[in-house]
């Protein structure tokens, strides 16, 4: 190591010469002894040991952006490829292209807002909205999980699930083993990360009444809301509270509303968007 470190030395002796010193460090500043064909410095002088400490910032920077990169495509992903869709359109739905020409989805998108900054900052809020089919509250729902995700910078890990497809999933894996287990990773995802849509809940019960929700469904729906009763979370549904209730009963409803005073909001006036067209 010795000689190595010696002829290092009389490298820089014979291609180096002393500039001064550095302005930041006090170190010695290096210039080329040689010179261009012009006269002029090769360089400016350099300090080795400043210099040698911006390498290190660089390689940190550049380690840095990896890892942004990396995170922002993992939980980008999540949110695509974990999500429960039953129509990928919905994937285009923004707060860009969410139409508030009414009164009731002008004040829908005010509640948005505010409630992706609860989120953002980290209160485990939740945000109900309620009313008929069509009015474009799957896609509010959609518009948030993209803002909370863009607004992150993907730090947040996001995930859209339609209830009455999930519910479809999770019994049709009971026959299969590895889709069992993927279901059942998927449900703890579910429990586990920063924000969850639960979208058309009340839709797995068809038509035969609200009082028929099964004790599976009570028992899948129950699980989530309990995990989430304190993280972000935002339900989209077509039922009342007291259809809530009646349906999934008073422990399912409280764990719903808990943490939602806020960011309640019921369409009772608002066109359906699927017949205008819009």
């Amino acid at each position: 190591m010795e000689n190595i470190a010696v002829g290092i030395a009389k490298l820089i002796e014979q291609t180096l010469e002393i500039r001064g010193a550095c302005p930041e460090c006090n170190a010695a500043l290096y210039g080329w002894k040689t010179k261009n064909k012009d006269g002029s410095d090769r360089c400016a002088p350099t300090c080795m040991a400043c210099g040698y400490y911006a390498l290190q910032l660089k390689v940190d920077a550049d380690t840095n952006k990896r890892y942004v990169l990396s995170l922002r495509k993992k939980n980008h992903d999540l949110f695509k490829y974990r999500s429960v869709i039953t129509d990928h359109a919905l994937f285009d739905k923004s707060l860009d292209n969410y139409q508030t020409k009414e009164e009731e989805t002008a004040v829908a998108m005010t509640h948005a807002v505010d409630f992706i900054k609860d989120v953002l900052s980290g209160n485990p809020t939740h945000m109900i909205l309620s009313g008929k089919s069509g009015v474009g509250k799957s896609h509010l729902c959609m518009a948030v999980c993209w803002a909370i995700l863009e607004d992150s910078k993907y730090t947040k890990k996001v995930l859209f699930i339609n209830y009455r497809e999930l519910l479809e999933r999770r019994k049709a894996s009971f026959n299969d083993q590895m889709e069992n287990k993927n279901q059942i990773a998927l449900l703890q995802d579910i429990k586990t990360v920063d924000f969850v849509v639960i979208d058309d809940l009340g839709a797995e019960l068809g038509g035969n009444g609200i009082k028929d929700s099964t004790s599976f469904n009570n028992d899948v729906l129950y699980s989530i809301l309990e995990a989430r009763q304190n993280k972000a979370l935002m339900v989209n549904t077509n039922l009342t509270s007291e259809e809530i209730k009646n349906a999934y009963g008073e422990r399912i409803l409280s764990r719903i509303l808990k943490n939602a005073r806020q960011h309640s909001m019921q369409f009772l006036r608002t066109t359906d968007k699927r017949i205008k067209g819009v």
